[in-house]
């Protein structure tokens, strides 16, 4: 499963919730404390949101979702 690290409320996050929401992609949300960010976050750049797939991390809503459709829609 996808988990998708993310803030309460942010428009990158956001865009990416809704991508996959609207193509059926099952994922996991981890809300991050902004004070206290995991070292998936912190490892790719320490902002959100962070994607972690198939024991990937990839951050930047852009390229998050630009891999879902190479990868993941097409199968």
């Amino acid at each position: 499963m996808i988990k998708l690290y993310q803030f309460d409320y942010c428009p990158y996050c956001e865009k990416v919730k809704v991508f996959m929401e609207d193509n059926g992609i099952e994922y996991e949300s981890v809300i991050v404390d902004r004070s206290n960010k995991p070292v998936e976050v912190t490892s790719t750049g320490g902002t959100v949101p962070v994607i972690e797939i198939d024991g990937k991390l990839i951050s930047d809503s852009s390229k998050i979702i630009e891999y879902l459709k190479k990868n993941v829609l097409k199968k």
